[in-house]
């Protein structure tokens, strides 16, 4: 929840002491937890990887959000932060999530060398995974 209020919506950093507060009752972390209880907000970990560069351990999570959660979650997301520009699909500039789809998936291929090793490889292993990823709450893909 921090990462994508730092990452998408360009919060300050909240690690540490020297972080910011955080107040987990409070938009945007109050939005993702009613988001979860309700199904438009589906989380899996498929493991962890190592970063071998900087040989970090990075958690491997896949979220996979319904449109309008998106929208009215990261309605005010930003075009880039500390760390760099947001990725976003409109031509016009906003920020929207990327489609999970074939072309997205292979968009983001491309860019490989844009991502980190663990980041690649979670991303084909959610493209492996789609059908359990898309399927609708308490529905088992065939």
């Amino acid at each position: 929840m921090r990462e994508y209020n730092e990452e998408l919506l360009g919060a300050p950093e909240a690690t540490g002491d020297g972080g910011t507060e955080v107040d987990y009752g409070q938009p945007p972390y109050s939005l993702l937890d009613a988001a979860l209880d309700d199904g438009s907000l589906r989380v899996w970990c498929f493991g962890m990887g190592l970063e071998p560069l900087h040989l970090a351990v990075c958690v491997l999570t896949v979220a996979v959000f319904e449109a309008h959660t998106f929208d009215t979650v990261f309605a005010e997301a930003v075009k880039e932060n500390d760390e760099g520009h947001v990725i976003s699909q409109r031509p016009d500039g906003a920020v929207r999530g990327l489609p999970f789809t074939e072309a997205g998936i292979a968009d983001l291929q491309a860019k490989r060398h844009l991502l980190s090793s663990p980041l690649a490889g979670l991303l084909q292993l959610a493209q492996q995974h789609q059908e359990m990823l898309l399927a609708p709450p308490g529905c088992a893909p065939t």
